[in-house]
């Protein structure tokens, strides 16, 4: 008896059509893929994005003809896409030493917290400034400890 999966069935061409590549149980034989397959997720997401962008325009127009007429609630939700609130905005703390080494982190961040505490800054840029602080706190260090290393290896290279 003949394996079925890899023998393609005769039935075809006896019946003069292409060879369409199925076993005699009607299974797709090796080296055969078979169909075109499931459409990619792709053009599915792009009909979609082409509707939503028609809907979009017509819904906004909607929202903006509301507001011409005095909706407060539709002039915010078009002032919110048109203006939209600024985010990572450049940050003048004024008290804030400039920072040389890591001896000026601690006055800086002293700085920032009183600039929290009065009102000047939010407190999630804030901890965004805290994080620069505290990685350049890090990166002195670094650069202080290679020196000390550097300083060795030269005195070392000297006696020998």
């Amino acid at each position: 008896m003949s394996d079925p999966h890899t023998k393609p069935a005769a039935t075809d061409a006896a019946k003069g059509r292409p060879d369409s590549g199925r076993t005699a149980s009607g299974q797709f034989a090796k080296g055969h893929a078979g169909g075109p397959g499931r459409p990619r997720l792709a053009t599915a997401a792009q009909m979609l994005d082409s509707m939503g962008l028609e809907a979009a325009q017509e819904l906004m127009q909607v929202v903006i003809d509301q507001a011409r007429e005095g909706n407060l609630r539709a002039a915010e939700m078009v002032l919110a896409r048109v203006w939209p609130a600024r985010r990572e905005r450049p940050l003048a703390i004024p008290e804030a030493p400039r920072i040389d080494s890591y001896h000026d982190l601690a006055p800086a961040q002293a700085a920032v917290t009183a600039a929290v505490l009065e009102g000047e800054v939010g407190p999630r840029e804030a901890t965004a400034v805290a994080k620069l602080m505290r990685a350049d706190f890090h990166f002195a260090r670094e650069i202080k400890i290679q020196r000390k290393f550097d300083a060795i290896d030269a005195q070392y290279l000297e006696e020998k």
